[in-house]
């Protein structure tokens, strides 16, 4: 699963253009008619990309004609890289007009292509509408972050109670057994104290030592194999298993 941001708390809007004085009527604009933003001004294409790699951009503002790099390239370097897939690209123009040139910006992913003289109502009902939309996604993200973490808790909780439940099977069934190779183990010894053992009984006591330790020697082998994850998985029936297993010896 991808680590989702919490609340925005300001949409990052880059605004980029050669012109100084296009780059501070933007950034009055914006600032003046939207809340919760935080403008970043890049005066080229090369500062633009620069501040892309070092910042989370959420919408460009992109000027198309620029002397070092321009518009076209810094919208391929966007689409490219996967840190700035999601940064929603907004060319702004005086100069590339023409309808073939505007399919040509949205075939480099804008969501919008402006051209000047600029409708600042336009402008700014569209970026309200960008910035609304971010913000909706953000927090159906964080909803759905918050539903797979509970998920996995209750999962967690889940899975510990298992396991303790299939722990306390085992320590049961595991005691008759070892209190048997306890007894047995004692009995040979005091036998041989005092000098009252047969051989028939000795061997007789050594095997069901040797029963009692291979049953216990197999049941960790076989939950070796359900807990061990680089075994090929398959659909096991748990109380079938935990059956065959663990033997009954109430008898």
């Amino acid at each position: 699963i991808m680590e989702i941001q919490k609340n925005i708390l300001h949409t990052n809007i880059l605004i980029c253009d050669d012109k100084k004085t296009n780059v501070e009527f933007l950034n009055i604009l914006l600032t003046k008619h939207l809340k919760n933003i935080k403008v970043h001004k890049a005066y080229g294409g090369v500062e633009a990309i620069d501040i892309l790699k070092n910042n989370d951009i959420n919408i460009v503002l992109l000027d198309i004609e620029m002397p070092d790099i321009n518009g076209w390239d810094v919208a391929k370097f966007i689409k490219n890289d996967l840190n700035n897939k999601n940064t929603a690209v907004i060319f702004i123009t005086s100069v590339y007009l023409d309808e073939e040139f505007e399919k040509e910006g949205f075939k480099l992913g804008a969501v919008d292509y402006l051209k000047k003289p600029l409708n600042q109502n336009l402008l700014i009902n569209r970026l309200n509408l960008y910035v609304k939309n971010l913000n909706q996604e953000y927090e159906i993200r964080e909803a759905i972050q918050k539903n797979q973490e509970k998920e996995k808790k209750l999962l967690q909780k889940e899975l510990m109670l298992s396991q303790s439940n299939l722990l306390e099977s085992i320590a049961h069934h595991w005691r008759q057994p070892l209190s048997i190779i306890s007894t047995s183990a004692s009995s040979v010894k005091l036998d041989q104290e005092f000098l009252i053992s047969t051989k028939e009984k000795t061997i007789e006591k050594m095997d069901k030592i040797i029963e009692f330790s291979e049953y216990l020697s197999k049941t960790i082998d076989d939950f070796e194999v359900l807990f061990n994850h680089e075994i090929k998985q398959e659909t096991v029936v748990i109380g079938e298993f935990i059956k065959d297993i663990l033997l009954d010896y109430s008898d």
